[in-house]
């Protein structure tokens, strides 16, 4: 491709060669002796020269000067055929009106989406577009005033967002108002649809838990009737019954405690999704929680023949947390260490890291849980194995629930388990001020451990 010389190039090149000419004459008049008519000839022939080369010159430069004009001409009419096409066919309204109201530009396809053709537009009032639309008619009112601003406004059945700003004259006053308006429709049914989805589905959210809570309550009082009466015919006849009799109490006991504890699971659940939980953050006592836990979930152990060891530092822990929610949480996690175990133990150990943090570990010897399914054991009612088939029986509840509470009392909770070897569970919660200030005036006297074998 050829490369076009530039206009300093061409110059240069003429004072180059001029300069060449003017030198290259003199040194041959200097040195060849001419007779006078010829040397009387020499000057005007070098002006003639120098008239043709600056002609040259000038025709060169006016030529490339038309040629950049014409690609410029060319450049801004394809761009400005561009841009039309573009505003005809997008959904917007591209207005200006001058200060009489009277509209003097409409591009855009926005128009044709309200029964209006562009030209019929262009030349008639603000006042005559929009006279169904008193809102419109402020909004330029307002504009020529000298506000720039944004408004989403109504016109026939669409939507648009509106963009309103004024130009100026010399004086500073408003002589014209642009208007640039955003067809929305779309956009602001799909996001009532989405109020109207979510609206629904907090509907159905309320009314299920209001369903499962008056379930619920409608199992638990017949229950609590039927346990009732057991324990007072246990009461009455449990000491003239046989063997067989005390099987019996013993497995409607166990029957109703495995139903109420169900309920109880599913009314935490209803309460949580309706945040119907109400906080009292107070200083307890780790050694006293679990010295209660030991004493409840020993029985348990023991009857599956489990080591369940609790280890505690000589100087108790006190953390800051809701009494329910820590013990509800600390139970839900042993009730799935007890259920999920076989055969070994179960260990728990408390201590302080760092500053004001402190760390209960419940670990246990049994069946784990699989890689895959560890990213779903806090979620609700899942189980690794399900169906009517699955070796262990529950709701699915108990992580999902244990880490509702302690999350209520402002602390974490982690997983760590391998299949076939054990689960560990981490939870971290803040120490109260108390612990802090003991920290700092006695020393740790060591551990002590309750034990059950």
């Amino acid at each position: 491709m050829k490369k076009d010389r530039s206009p300093v190039a061409i110059v240069t090149a003429f004072i180059v060669l001029g300069t060449i000419w003017i030198v290259v004459t003199s040194i041959v008049g200097y040195f060849v002796e001419f007779n006078r008519s010829i040397l009387i000839l020499l000057g005007p022939l070098n002006a003639a020269v120098f008239v043709i080369l600056a002609a040259l010159l000038m025709f060169r430069l006016i030529g490339k000067a038309h040629k950049k004009l014409r690609e410029s001409e060319g450049e801004l009419s394809q761009s400005r055929r561009q841009l039309l096409e573009v505003l005809e066919n997008v959904p917007i309204i591209l207005m200006a009106a001058n200060k009489d109201g009277v509209i003097t530009v409409s591009k855009g396809s926005g128009p044709g989406s309200v029964g209006y053709k562009l030209e019929e537009v262009v030349g008639k009032t603000i006042d005559e577009i929009f006279k169904d639309s008193q809102e419109i008619r402020g909004d330029f009112k307002r504009a020529f005033k000298g506000e720039c601003f944004q408004e989403v406004r109504s016109w026939g059945d669409r939507v648009f967002q509106c963009y309103y700003r004024p130009s100026y004259d010399e004086r500073g006053n408003a002589r014209a108002v642009m208007g640039v308006a955003v067809d929305i429709t779309e956009r602001v049914q799909h996001e009532r649809e989405l109020t109207r989805a979510k609206e629904e589905a907090e509907r159905a959210n309320r009314v299920r838990s209001e369903f499962i809570a008056n379930l619920s309550h409608e199992i638990r009082t017949p229950l609590n009737i039927v346990a009732g009466y057991a324990t007072i015919l246990r009461m009455k006849h449990g000491e003239k019954g046989g063997e067989e009799d005390q099987e019996i109490y013993s497995t409607i006991d166990e029957a109703s405690n495995r139903l109420m504890n169900t309920v109880e699971k599913i009314l935490d659940v209803s309460r949580f999704r309706s945040d119907d939980f109400r906080m009292e953050l107070s200083q307890i006592s780790l050694s006293q929680v679990f010295s209660e836990l030991h004493y409840e979930f020993s029985r348990i152990a023991e009857k599956k023949k489990l080591e369940l060891n609790i280890h505690l530092p000589g100087k108790d822990i006190y953390v800051l947390a809701d009494q329910h929610a820590l013990r509800r949480a600390l139970t839900e996690v042993l009730e799935n260490a007890l259920k999920f175990t076989p055969e070994g133990r179960i260990d728990i150990r408390t201590k302080k890291i760092g500053e004001g943090t402190a760390e209960i570990i419940i670990e246990d010897t049994g069946i784990g849980i699989g890689s895959v399914f560890k990213e779903f054991a806090f979620d609700e009612f899942t189980q690794e194995e399900g169906g009517y088939s699955r070796p262990y029986e529950g709701t699915g509840l108990g992580l999902a629930l244990a880490r509702n509470f302690i999350e209520l009392c402002g602390g974490t909770i982690e997983l760590e388990s391998e299949k076939g070897k054990g689960t560990k569970i981490i939870i971290h919660l803040s120490l109260s001020r108390e612990t802090e200030v003991a920290s700092g005036s006695q020393e740790d006297q060591g551990l002590h451990s309750m034990q059950d074998r």
